[in-house]
Formats: structure tokens, sequence, C-alpha cells
């Protein structure tokens, strides 16, 4: 066996601008604050919640209302800040914009209903267990794909965008017998503390257009998204395999055409990879740069230092030692598509049916604020370098150029730790406040159990007269008399009654008259004032009078 049979590399990303790797998962105001500059993302289980906090949430959920429940996040964002399991860095205008409108209604339908602010922000690709950003070797196979694609494709060929997928086939093979299933590429994963900030994806055209006078802006929603932040040197690393075919199989492979990929799509090396990458994307960049600059968009900081970079790094780009590739959202078609072959569906107004161009009408930028048309920034363009033997001067001193944006992700996460060791210690403080309420309760409530018992023993010593005064008396004391409440002052009335007509007939004159004595009328009315008024009065009196042998 050849010993080139499996080519292996050690793969190393570097984002050149922000990255945007969507999953469909959002963060959502009920789990994650701002302060400071900083989003904390958390699980609101994991709160250290007093009682009384605790009580707050739950009547709060039940009531329904999503401006109430994001009220209380924002009343308590110190509680929930301290048990984050993820830090974020915000825009300012961001961060205000949060502040003015959370736990606001954003406006009102003609009908009445209220319209929220859900305040979503899209999240990219983390791993769950660390909640550390990636880039998906799917993601960067695929930038390979269409640039080799690119190469494969012939000038004049103009397939249907309903026969791309046979034109891709005819390319490429078929799924059996595609030449890209050669190569395996893990997952691109952080090195160390990967900086992520939260930025609006604006919407732009490419050629200015002017109506009655203004110029008239694009249409596209402003977004908020979780970026990976460009000025990370090496901040990813993944390794990969290129598999080469045998020249001799045993056993041989029946039907070799259909279930080997084609010669002329097996890639050589992932150095020709590469150089296909570089060819597809340098043209993008610099034709998408120029368009950005002339319309006075893009940052030309950041311009003029990337192409400086390019051009000193172009030896290594056309040697297929780095490549060029674009990943993520809002790349844009055009660096997801054919040369020449692009149709892109352009969506036309209201009523209109949308027309197929080469070219989008509008580019989506990484902007600090909603409302910025300067010194903005591309989606998604990022280097990836093949087993670089040493460090990349260039890259590096880029990299100290671009990085002014960049948040303290050390100072944010020492930050946080502080927080989840706050957090911890207020956590341990509330349980056992809660554990020592508890035993208290417990305390209590067994005193009352031997008071209850040793009262039960008490009057089962006592004579019937004796327990009975003894009861009774105690009972009018507790009894919460209200002059509004005539039921059931009339039920306890009835009782007493009750009670002393049976002594009247059970028990013998002697303590008949011990009884009276001790329940005349005038000790009755202290005892219980206003529960002896009206028929009341008249029916105790002949009680009264039966025990005193009347």
């Amino acid at each position: 066996m050849p010993q080139n049979f499996l080519q292996n590399h050690q793969l190393y990303l570097t984002p050149l601008s922000p990255l945007h790797l969507g999953t469909g998962e959002d963060y959502e105001p009920t789990n994650y604050v701002i302060e400071g500059g900083v989003l904390y993302a958390f699980d609101p289980s994991q709160a250290a919640l007093t009682t009384l906090q605790r009580s707050e949430l739950l009547e709060t959920a039940k009531r329904g209302d999503i401006t109430a429940i994001q009220s209380y996040f924002k009343k308590h964002l110190q509680t929930f800040a301290d048990c984050a399991y993820k830090t974020v860095g915000v825009s300012q205008a961001l961060e205000q914009q949060y502040q003015k409108r959370l736990g606001n209604i954003a406006n009102r339908e003609q009908s009445g209903k209220k319209v929220h602010n859900n305040l979503e922000i899209e999240r990219t690709a983390v791993n769950p267990l660390n909640h550390q950003p990636y880039v998906p070797g799917s993601a960067f196979k695929g930038c390979l794909r269409t640039a080799l694609l690119e190469r494969l494709s012939k000038p004049g060929d103009r397939p249907m965008a309903r026969d791309a997928a046979r034109y891709e086939a005819e390319l490429l093979g078929s799924f059996a017998s595609d030449g890209l299933r050669l190569l395996k590429t893990a997952d691109f994963m952080p090195v160390g503390n990967i900086a992520t900030q939260i930025q609006y994806a604006t919407n732009h055209k490419k050629k200015k257009v002017i109506k009655d006078g203004r110029e008239v802006k694009a249409k596209g929603i402003t977004g908020r998204r979780e970026t990976i932040q460009h000025g990370q040197y090496r901040a990813f690393s993944a390794s990969c395999t290129l598999q080469k075919l045998l020249l001799a199989h045993k056993p041989a492979i029946r039907q070799p055409d259909k279930n080997l990929p084609k010669a002329s799509a097996q890639p050589q090396s992932l150095q020709q990879l590469a150089q296909d990458a570089n060819h597809y994307h340098v043209l993008r960049f610099e034709a998408e740069s120029k368009l950005l600059h002339e319309r006075g968009l893009i940052d030309p900081a950041w311009l003029q230092h990337t192409r400086k970079l390019f051009t000193t790094l172009m030896p290594q780009l056309n040697r297929g030692e780095i490549m060029l590739v674009r990943l993520g959202k809002h790349g844009g078609a055009e660096s997801k598509t054919l040369s020449g072959l692009a149709q892109i569906k352009i969506m036309q107004g209201k009523g209109q049916k949308p027309t197929v161009e080469q070219h989008t009408k509008t580019v989506w930028l990484a902007a600090q604020a909603e409302a910025e048309t300067h010194g903005l920034l591309p989606f998604g363009w990022a280097l990836v370098e093949i087993d670089p033997q040493g460090g990349n001067p260039a890259l590096q001193n880029w990299c100290e150029n671009n990085q002014q944006h960049l948040a303290d992700v050390q100072a944010i996460q020492n930050k946080l730790a502080e927080r989840k060791q706050a957090a911890a210690e207020r956590k341990a403080a509330i349980k056992a406040e809660a554990e020592a309420a508890e035993r208290a309760r417990i305390e209590q409530a067994a005193a009352e159990l031997a008071a209850q018992q040793a009262r039960a023993a008490e009057l089962a010593a006592m004579s019937p007269a004796d327990r009975l005064i003894a009861d009774w008396t105690q009972k009018l004391q507790d009894f919460p008399f209200d002059s509004r409440n005539n039921t059931a002052n009339s039920d306890f009335f009835n009782q007493l009654k009750t009670a002393l007509e049976q002594a009247a007939e059970q028990l013998d004159n002697s303590s008949k008259q011990q009884i009276a004595a001790a329940f005349s009328l005038k000790k009755l009315e202290n005892l219980k004032r206003g529960l002896f008024t009206g028929k009341r009065e008249k029916e105790i009196k002949a009680v009264l009078g039966q025990l005193r042998g009347g």
C-alpha cells in the first residue's frame, strides 16, 4: 500500500471579518440580560432565587404577559447575570436598544392587539458542552465544493436552475461517486477563548438609487446576530484527511465508472483544492470590496490592511499553502454560485413576478448600530492555513492592527467567574436560610403537638365539669368573633349550647351548679363580647337555668 494513500493535514482558521454560522437557535430576553457591554446567557432554573423572587416569578408567569416577564428579568438582572453559562460582547447601540425596548410594547394594531418587542438574537454555532463557538467542517467543505465546481465547469454551459443538481452530478459524480467524498474534514474547534459579539446585519443597495430627490434604502429587515469576531489569530483548528484511490482493488470494484469518482473530480491534493478556492474567492473579494468602497460602506482601514495582507501572502495563496474562504450567513449568493451560471431570484414589488439575475441587488454587512452606513464590514471571510510551519508574521500583524474592537475576553471571563462565585455563595445562603426556616417550622410544629398532648392529658385528668369548663373557656377565647359573619357565629353558639344542654341532662347537680357558676351570662359576655345578644341571649339564659335546676 503506498504511503500516501491518506494525506493528513492540520488546518488553522483566522477570521478576517465577522462570521455567523446559524443553527436556528436564538437568545431570547427570558434567557439573557445585558449589562456593561456584555450579554449574559443563562438558564433560569439555575438562578439563586429567594423565596420572594421565586414567588414573584411564578405569579408573573401565570399572568402570561410577555412584557411583565421581560420586566421581571430586567428587574432581577444581577441575580440572573450571576448564574450565566456564557458571555457575549454587545455594541453600545444594541445595549441601549435593549434597555429601551425590554418590557415595553412595540406598538398596537388597529384591533388593539399588543405587538411585543421580542428582542431575539440569532446564535452562532456552539459546542453544547462548553458553549464555545466552532466552525462546522461541512461549511468549510461546501466552500471547496463550489470552488471545485467552478474549475470543472465549462464557460459555455448555461444550465437552468431546475437542472442544477444534474449539472453538478455530471461534474462531480453522483452521491456514491462524488469526488469530495475522498475529503474528510473535522469541525474547526476553538483554540482558547473565542471572542463573539452581537452585531447588526444591515441591508444596503449595491448601487445608489435616487427617487424623488432621496436615496432609496434597501428593504431587508435588520437582524441581530452573534458573530465570531475577526482579528483572532489562528482562532480555530481542525484536522482533515484526503484519500487517494488505489490503482488496483482487491476484490475488484464492480462498475468503477459509477461507483468511483471520475478522475477529473478526484482532488489530487489539498493544495490543489486551496488553489481552486483562492481562484474562486479572491476575485469575488476584490469585486465586492471595490463596490463597497465606491459606495462608501466598507471600513477603509480594514480594507487597506486586508489588501496589503493579500499582497504579502499572494505567493502562499498561489502555492495553495493558504486558502481564502467565505463561510456562514450573509456571504452573498455570488459566493455560492458559479461564474456566469448564477440564477438568483430577485423579488419585486407586491403582485409582481420575481426576476432572475446574475447578481444580487443588495448586500448584507455587519454594523455596530442599526442605522450605520459607513465603516461596515462584510460577513464570512476567513483564511485557512494548511500545515503551517511556525508562525505567520504577516497574518499576526494584520490581527494586531484589526483587534481594537475585540472585547477583553479574559476580563469578561474573570468577571463571570466572580459572578458565579457570588451566585454560589448567595445560593448557599438561601439554602441555609430555607433549611433554618424548615427546622424552625418543624420545631414549632413539635412544640404545638406537645402542648396539645399535654393539654389533652390535663383535660383527661379533670372531672367532667372541670373538663367542660376548661375546654369551652379556651374555645371562647380563641373564637374569631365577627359581627358580619352571622353563620359562623351561630354555628359556634349552637355547639356551646349543645354542650351545656348535654351537661344539664347527664351530670349530677353539683357539677351542673359548678358549670352554671363558671358560665354565667356576665362571664360569657366577658369571654366573647357581642356573641350573646338578641335571640342567643334568651337561649343561653334558658340553658343556664336548666343547669341551676330551674
